[in-house]
């Protein structure tokens, strides 16, 4: 994910996504889940959110509602 501020590195200034993220959907429970975590040198990592709370956090829906 990329804040409207963020850095940008290198001659083409490209930019540098604050946090990364991984989307995980189990078929046989029908449960998804998210990795997310910061994106820097001291990042650690965290406990999987709800699917839910990450969509609220970012505004974007990955999976089509079951």
């Amino acid at each position: 994910m990329y804040a409207n501020n963020s850095q940008r590195i290198g001659a083409g200034q490209v930019a540098v996504p604050t946090h990364l993220f991984k989307v995980v959907y189990d078929a046989t429970t029908k449960r998804s889940w998210v990795h997310w975590q910061e994106n820097g040198p001291d990042a650690e990592v965290g406990l999987p959110i709800e699917y839910e709370a990450f969509t609220a956090k970012v505004a974007l829906r990955l999976l089509s509602k079951q």
